[in-house]
């Protein structure tokens, strides 16, 4: 087999970027077989499969190549090789989501020989998925696991999406050995978001004469240099950033941008059509940019839009970039979010592109219960406070009250280890506890879908299989030893429900908590629903013969416990006041329900359009649910719309500036930063999720960290961060950025 790759190596050159990838792959592939013992086949029956998998590869035929790779990795999921080029596979024949799934099992396998570029092929399959966020933490870890080829980096079109961001920019400097260029390029980021673009735009004009070639520095002096104003130089640079492949969709839009401003309505057209050819699909920088004002009138525009429409149907988009700098508040005017104006603001949220519905309760009492947008655009069907919305993984809560309703009736202990209900446990999960399970500290993977799931939410599994895949998995940590959300614990915390109770995790929810709660509107995927009250999904991606839950196939237990449910906004309220209001769960067991306390925001979603967040407080409530995110920048808007309905609830003044994280209280184990929001301060400075915060400036933080962290808050000032990072202590400095 060695043989029959080095000759595979010698020939038929073909000098693109994937094919390099590609013959990288192939020889790591053979040092991992015949080098290293843990990805090594261990099943004789493998091996010819692989050999028959790259002749497969060598001949182009991916589809091919990944059904039998399957079958490898099927006879030995041992075989890291096998997992590895069946990511490759899939990649290739353009299987993004199902590539995602065999990258991350190739990454699982502790060999340094071929992990870095597992985690590099991980990061590109992500960026064409739309992920950003995500493409660039993977990026990260492939650069932090050895991999060392800028030249590659820059050349990938599979990276062209991340061109644009700031973290690729500066990530790729560093890997270059541009440690200058990445400290100016963090500085002038800094500038941008104090809107002091001029400044910024002698820093990238700097960069940009060291480094003519720096696509990202040739877009941002653009920006820049856009913001401040300076049209007609800020074309110029719209133009050559236009040349580079990685910032040619939103160098054009801009450029059409700035051509609107000075009132080149012809012009302006022809560049803003080539965006779109280009890829620059951001329906609501179309739609909403008050740059584009002085086309909006012209017949043109109606059909520009229908052609964003048209390809956005069937390309994902997945740029995280922006166009010309905007006011924070939606109609323009700067203003804060108040009680008096509310309705107005969630108004012209809706005209910005918001479809959903919207409940807020002001002490105790229902004060706003709307609908927004359009639930059926093919049948004109608006959204309405009953409207019934997909809900991501809210019934993670549903399973948390399901396991602690059971513990008060005797019928199970936290402290039972899972043993107790699943035979045949593997040794490294023996240990494992329900209470594990319930607090993020089982060592469980996030999810246990396969790459022959065609769909990674809505593919049919049973119970039995489902507990197969997540016992069957390689554990992040020891159970107990750290601290990783999972959907994957609660599929299993949702099987110890139906196995204890005798009854299915559906019937035991109706019977034991929705119907005490006067949820009449929950349900699950599958079920049937009225017309007129269901919700369409406008998502990135499609799935079943109409993109809503009772099309979706019964909920799998792919989600089960974590997912696979439908409600409305007065249903979640219903579940807030009836948690409160003692009909659910004794006043101990709430304690241990609102472990993490009641002053966040939950959120969750999916990739087929919605998208909720609701708070955890019925006296002053909110919940926001919405059936069209559609890109990141519609849930980036979202998740903002989110955050200022909650401090709104919550009575609580918002702060000048923004950290941009969202934290997470453990007790006596500390806090921790839960998630770190897009385009944050956070994110751009290094702070990561799953940090423990040791120290704010010098205060040690406790149990009250927004306590210490708002006077920085109020005034912008630079924060020092000594955090706990996999066990390693390290100092960050963050400097908000300007609401």
């Amino acid at each position: 087999m060695g043989q029959s790759i080095l000759i595979l190596l010698q020939g038929n050159t073909i000098m693109n970027t994937a094919v390099k990838k590609f013959y990288l792959i192939l020889c790591l592939v053979a040092a991992a077989t015949f080098l290293a013992p843990l990805t090594a086949a261990q099943n004789a029956e493998a091996l010819p499969l692989f050999e028959e998998g790259q002749e497969l590869i060598q001949s182009e035929e991916f589809a091919k190549a990944a059904e039998v790779f399957q079958k490898c990795v099927d006879a030995d999921d041992k075989f890291g090789g096998a997992w590895f080029m069946l990511g490759y596979a899939l990649h290739m024949d353009k299987k993004y989501d199902q590539a995602i799934v065999a990258h991350k099992r190739a990454i699982e396998f502790d060999d340094d020989q071929f992990k870095s570029t597992a985690t590099y092929n991980l990061a590109c399959a992500l960026a064409l998925t739309g992920e950003t966020d995500d493409s660039l933490e993977t990026l990260q870890k492939a650069v932090d696991a050895g991999y060392d080829d800028p030249q590659q980096m820059a050349g990938d079109s599979d990276l062209n999406s991340l061109h644009p961001t700031t973290r690729f920019a500066i990530l790729f400097a560093k890997l270059n050995g541009d440690d200058d260029v990445a400290e100016k390029l963090a500085e002038a980021q800094n500038l941008v978001d104090e809107q002091a673009f001029d400044k910024a735009a002698e820093i990238y004009r700097g960069i940009l004469d060291q480094h003519p070639k720096n696509d990202f520095a040739c877009y941002r002096l653009g920006y820049s240099l856009h913001g401040a104003g300076k049209l007609d130089e800020a074309i110029t640079y719209h133009e050559k950033a236009a040349k580079f492949p990685g910032t040619k969709g939103i160098s054009l839009y801009n450029w059409g941008c700035a051509l609107s401003l000075q009132g080149k309505v012809e012009a302006a057209f022809e560049k803003l059509n080539d965006a779109i050819e280009n890829g620059f699909l951001r329906i609501d920088a179309y739609e909403s940019d008050t740059d584009l004002n002085n086309l909006r009138d012209k017949p043109e525009f109606d059909e520009l839009l229908t052609s964003v429409r048209e390809k956005r149907s069937t390309h994902s988009s997945n740029e995280k970039v922006e166009p010309a700098p905007k006011a924070e508040s939606p109609d323009g005017s700067g203003q804060s979010l108040t009680w008096d104006n509310v309705e107005q603001w969630l108004a012209h949220e809706a005209d910005a592109g918001f479809a959903g519905a919207v409940l807020l309760v002001r002490n105790g009492q229902v004060v706003l219960n709307k609908g927004y947008g359009v639930a059926n655009k093919e049948k004109n069907i608006a959204n309405t406070p009953e409207t019934i919305f997909a809900i991501g993984s809210t019934p993670i809560d549903f399973t948390k009250a399901s396991i602690l309703l059971l513990a008060e009736k005797g019928k199970l202990k936290l402290s039972d280890a899972i043993t107790k209900y699943f035979p045949n446990v593997p040794e490294d999960k023996q240990s494992m506890t329900i209470e594990h399970l319930m607090t993020g500290q089982s060592g469980l993977q996030d999810f246990h879908g396969l790459p022959s799931d065609e769909n990674h939410d809505h593919s049919w599994i049973d119970r039995d299989e489902a507990i197969r895949r997540i016992l069957g998995q390689k554990l992040r940590f020891a159970p107990g030893k750290g601290d990783e959300h999972s959907h994957s614990a609660f599929g299993l915390l949702a099987a110890i429900i139906e196995i204890v109770s005798e009854k299915s995790y559906a019937e035991f929810t109706r019977e034991n908590l929705f119907k005490a709660a006067g949820m009449n509107d929950t349900g699950f995927f599958g079920e049937p629903i009225d017309a007129k009250r269901l919700a369409i999904g406008y998502g990135r991606r499609t799935s079943g013969e109409i993109n809503a839950p009772p099309y979706w196939g019964k909920t799998s237990w792919l989600v089960m416990g974590s997912g696979g449910q439908v409600s409305t906004t007065g249903d979640l309220h219903r579940w807030i006041s009836a948690l409160h209001g003692g009909k659910i769960l004794s006043p101990e067991s709430l304690k241990l329900y609102f472990r993490r306390g009641t002053d966040g925001i939950l959120n969750g979603g999916d990739e087929f359009g919605f998208e909720i967040m609701y708070t955890m407080r019925p006296e002053n409530f909110m919940v926001i649910v919405s059936n069209n995110v559609n890109a990141r920048p519609r849930r980036v808007a979202i998740n903002r719309l989110g955050e200022l309905l909650a401090r709104l609830v919550a009575g609580d003044s918002l702060p000048k500036f923004s950290l941009g994280v969202k934290l997470r209280i453990e007790g006596d184990h500390g806090a921790f930063i839960e998630e770190v929001l897009p385009d944050s301060a956070a994110e751009r400075d290094g702070l990561k999720a799953g940090d423990q915060l040791l120290k704010i400036g010098n205060v040690e933080v406790d149990e009250n960290p927004m306590g210490i962290l708002r006077p920085y808050l109020n005034t912008g000032e630079k924060i020092s961060f000594e955090v706990d990072r996999d066990g390693q202590v390290m100092k960050i400095n963050v400097r908000p950025n300007p609401r």
